[in-house]
């Protein structure tokens, strides 16, 4: 009995050593993507001599995104998932850069695939926001309404004389007799 007692503890004790290395590992991945805020540029060169520096490419990508190479952001979040899957901040920034390319199918996948993870509130709310909109772009039929309502009111709309007298055809110079055009060259005698 004290023999299967020893066995108990020794099968325990594996797991307690992976789940603290696991701790150790994530806490390690947060510590690295909250490290990869620095502004010191990334050249392609520190890449390829240092390929799997989660850091390193970190602000490699960070950097492709503030120069619109999405593309090029996405294939360096890909290598960084490839090397540490564990990292959720990395994987969210790899599905909104997908989103940005307009794959929603893939960064779908990706966003339900962190909706399992413990995560912080806001992290959460980040995720949900971009189930939420894949899912309305994904929409074939969409409604809109829009309405308008207008009033006016205006006394004199037509711009009519405000004097009693009305006429329908107001008279022209032609109807005028001759002398009122000023004096007359033509004197007859």
């Amino acid at each position: 009995m004290a023999q299967a007692g020893q066995e108990a503890s020794q099968t325990e004790l594996p797991t307690d050593q992976t789940t603290a290395v696991n701790t150790t590992q994530q806490a390690a991945s947060e510590s690295a993507f909250q490290s990869s805020l620095s502004d010191t540029p990334v050249t392609y060169e520190q890449i390829l001599a240092d390929p799997d520096n989660i850091d390193l490419n970190l602000r490699y990508a960070k950097q492709q995104i503030a120069r619109n190479d999405i593309v090029g952001a996405a294939t360096t979040l890909e290598r960084i998932l490839l090397i540490n899957p564990e990292l959720l901040q990395v994987r969210l920034l790899y599905a909104v850069v997908l989103f940005r390319l307009d794959n929603y199918e893939e960064a779908e996948r990706e966003l339900l695939a962190l909706r399992d993870r413990q995560m912080p509130p806001s992290l959460r709310r980040e995720l949900d926001s971009y189930v939420q909109e894949i899912r309305r772009r994904r929409r074939h039929t969409r409604f809109a309404l829009t309405s308008t309502i207008g009033w006016q009111w205006d006394r004199n709309r037509n711009a009519a004389s405000s004097s009693a007298r009305w006429r329908a055809n107001p008279p022209t110079p032609r109807d005028q007799p001759e002398a009122s055009h000023g004096p007359s060259t033509n004197r007859t005698a």
